[in-house]
């Protein structure tokens, strides 16, 4: 029994916490602050992005929410016998059932970019996923780079107990993008920013000429 315990209560908590997080970081990430994500995703099952973030949050919700319910109704199940341990765990079947339709909405939201009341409101006017797949093949087929994302190079340099010399990173600045790039040194007849802004003309037409410089 005290298995029992112990477990259903540190699945209750990993769930609580998980959804906490999300939680946390809602409003931010409704005004468009991507400085922080949370720290637990689900890979292809959800598309965790801020553009997709209010979609997302309701399947996490409802995912975790499960976990935790049905974590307590194990740990409540191994001290006491009275029934409505069971009715905590069917709460928590029916609310993972739920997903069967917040993940389709979930990926709707993600290719569509529709309902716009599911998208956060910094990015309810880029294109969906198929369209930016479009989007990028009409800009292929006309000999431009695939995007038009605003590409930052960046110095970085290293920390004081670093001996490494500064460094260039090309950083594109689109949310959903990730694409980063460093300079290679099989072009020595050129300078490091001028490899690298090779690189980034090769993924876009909208690099930016100054230098920023990192932390």
């Amino acid at each position: 029994m005290l298995g029992y315990l112990v477990g259903g209560l540190t699945v209750a908590s990993i769930a609580i916490a998980v959804l906490f997080d999300y939680v946390r970081l809602a409003g931010r990430i409704w005004r468009g602050d991507t400085s922080r994500m949370p720290l637990i995703d689900f890979g292809w099952v959800v598309a965790v992005t801020p553009r997709t973030y209010p979609s997302a949050l309701l399947c996490a919700g409802a995912m975790t929410g499960s976990f935790a319910l049905g974590g307590i109704a194990v740990a409540l199940g191994a001290i006491t016998s009275a029934r409505w341990p069971e009715l905590i765990l069917s709460a928590g079947v029916v609310m993972l059932l739920t997903n069967v339709v917040l993940v389709p909405l979930n990926w709707i939201v993600e290719a569509t970019n529709r309902p716009k009341f599911l998208v956060s409101p910094p990015y309810r006017g880029q294109p969906g996923s198929f369209a930016a797949a479009r989007r990028r093949r009409q800009r292929r087929q006309a000999g431009l780079p695939p995007t038009d994302h605003l590409v930052e190079i960046i110095r970085v340099r290293p920390e004081p107990d670093d001996d490494s010399e500064p460094y260039l990173v090309a950083i594109c600045a689109d949310d959903e993008c990730g694409w980063m790039e460093f300079a290679d040194d099989d072009a020595l007849d050129q300078s490091e920013e001028d490899r690298l802004r090779a690189k980034a003309a090769r993924h876009s037409t909208n690099v930016v000429r100054e230098v920023k410089r990192g932390p």
